[in-house]
């Protein structure tokens, strides 16, 4: 049986991940998901906490098992998996894996994910306040000539 290990944060299970798994599963018999604790971040890089990251992509479809990860290197030597899999963007990088990967004799492989979106791409887009959810709510409201008070009026409305 060929397993396929991928690790990730997983801030937010985006179609660049669902290719990567998706992938894994056509290029292996089980994919097994190692997910960093929260000790792995950056600084705001990670705004899920471990546990609800770790439940996001255990009810994936693609994904046999997963476990967080506090030492890549040592999770990889337990789960002793035929293949690694990271996304593209990876490739021609320096990736901690390697070693281990060689020592164990599995194969790194990159490829079936999304270079173009991140978790954290997203979350430094919401953190430019200018580009946020929040500015753009606001300058919808703006455009529309709304304002809380006729929003409440609307609301109100509704509700009678």
């Amino acid at each position: 049986m060929r397993t396929c290990f991928i690790s990730g944060k997983f801030n937010v299970v985006h179609p660049g991940h669902l290719r990567l798994f998706r992938y894994a599963k056509e290029i292996a018999d089980k994919l097994v998901l190692g997910v960093f604790v929260d000790a792995y971040a950056y600084e705001g890089d990670i705004l899920v906490p471990e546990d609800e990251r770790l439940e996001g992509v255990r009810s994936n479809i693609w994904v046999d098992e997963a476990f967080l990860v506090t030492d890549l290197e040592a999770s990889i030597r337990q789960a002793r998996p035929s293949i690694v899999l990271k996304g593209k963007e990876h490739e021609g990088k320096f990736n901690p894996e390697q070693q281990v990967v060689d020592e164990i004799g599995s194969v790194l492989k990159f490829g079936g994910g999304d270079t173009r979106l991140s978790s954290s791409a997203l979350i430094r887009a919401e953190n430019d306040f200018e580009n946020s959810i929040l500015s753009r709510s606001a300058r919808f409201l703006t455009r529309h000539k709304c304002n809380q008070e006729t929003l409440s009026q609307a609301v109100g409305s509704w509700l009678d």
